[in-house]
């Protein structure tokens, strides 16, 4: 005991506290200071920008601007993940504008509650909402849905790429057509459902595919060949490694889809696409289903913002005009600094629990911002996609 109360008040002492708080204040100022661009200039030019530091900036929301739309009556949307969570949130706001919505979920029960807990929400809506399952870590469900969700309507307007998973709340064994699950239910299967109705999002332009991506893509392993479709971490089950490395998984995938918007970027302009605004976004640390043991029930941290607000960054990628025709952006609903290397130490340490679990709700705001270096690797994008569409059948 005597002990004890003397480790205390030496715990408890002046120049302790003064020592801790130096140190604390001197961790704060080191994540806060952007890092430069690889010295290699190789390495540089591989991961360079899209833009120039000064043209990444905060905005107002699109709700905040007398540009807003009124209603969107006569515009169709598919939201995957819709019967939780930002998802959810979203298929809601939609349809309070009078839209045609769709709202996907691995269980149609899931989606119907979801689609009558809508309609309750907003009586007055002009709009539809109808349920439909989809499970997007198996392809051959994404080919059929896909074919049929074709059937019940020739336009689409609004794809929203929400459905997600964490190792938490998904089977952890590889599936039968060969995939590490979180991989193909996160990122391939969302890359075939884009390329399937990209045809449609064409003939209805102007239409825009938004992905919800993560702060989490900052924490993915540096051996980007490991995560090609035929690579180790897309065939290879994560039951038995670590949680670090599942998580890892997670934020790999969050990764590719932000590769993937800006490759869809490339192409249609090469193509000639206009009309169709691809966004990658972040919708901050939301109460959501996602990291939920319990399938479809939203956790729920003091730090977490509401999925309402989790669903800003979607529905202003979705509606603001400032956003038509943007490419090479990240748009995420808080302040981190702007790195053009790598983040000092772990991303978990220096990048996600300070600026978003801790900081988002004080800087809340629409940023047109950068992601990970690794993002704008050209060459290794251009690999990404051409392997992922012989992965999917498709011709490149």
């Amino acid at each position: 005991r005597i002990c004890t109360m003397g480790c205390l008040r030496a715990c408890c002492s002046p120049w302790a506290v003064a020592a801790v708080a130096v140190a604390l204040g001197g961790w704060v100022a080191l994540i806060r200071t952007p890092q430069p661009a690889p010295q290699d200039p190789a390495e540089a030019a591989a991961t360079k920008p899209y833009h120039d530091v000064s043209e990444y900036k905060a905005t107002q929301w699109w709700n905040e601007k007398a540009t807003a739309p009124k209603t969107l009556a006569g515009k169709v949307a598919l939201v995957t993940g819709g019967s939780s969570g930002i998802g959810k949130a979203v298929a809601s706001d939609l349809y309070a504008l009078d839209a045609t919505v769709y709202l996907t979920s691995r269980s149609l029960r899931r989606a119907t509650e979801a689609a009558e807990f809508i309609k309750g929400q907003h009586p007055e809506s002009k709009g539809v909402v109808t349920p439909l399952q989809l499970d997007l870590a198996c392809l051959s469900c994404v080919r059929a849905f896909t074919e049929g969700f074709l059937k019940k309507t020739d336009t689409l307007h609004y794809l929203v790429e929400n459905a997600g998973g964490f190792p938490l709340d998904m089977p952890l064994e590889v599936t039968s057509e060969g995939y590490e699950p979180i991989y193909v239910g996160n990122y391939l299967g969302h890359f075939l459902l884009t390329q399937l109705l990209l045809p449609t999002l064409t003939r209805s332009a102007p239409a825009r595919i938004t992905a919800t991506s993560s702060i989490a893509h900052w924490c993915h392993d540096g051996n980007l060949s490991a995560i090609l479709p035929n690579g180790d971490h897309a065939r290879t089950s994560v039951v038995t490694r670590s949680y670090y490395a599942r998580a890892h998984q997670y934020g790999a995938t969050k990764l590719l889809q932000i590769l993937m918007c800006f490759e869809l970027q490339r192409v249609l302009a090469e193509q000639g696409v206009t009309g169709i605004t691809v966004t990658p976004l972040a919708p901050g640390f939301v109460q959501s289903a996602i990291a939920s043991a319990n399938r479809g029930q939203d956790t729920s941290l003091p730090i977490q913002v509401s999925p309402d607000k989790g669903a800003m960054s979607t529905m202003h990628a979705l509606l603001d005009p400032e956003m038509e025709g943007l490419t090479g952006y990240y748009l995420q609903p808080y302040y981190s600094p702007l790195h053009l290397g790598s983040a000092i130490g772990t991303a978990w340490l220096s990048m996600i629990i300070p600026f978003e679990m801790l900081q988002q709700t004080f800087s809340w705001a629409p940023h047109l911002w950068i992601p990970h270096p690794d993002a704008h690797r050209r060459d290794f994008g251009r690999r990404l996609w051409d392997e992922s569409l012989k992965a999917v059948g498709l011709p490149a």
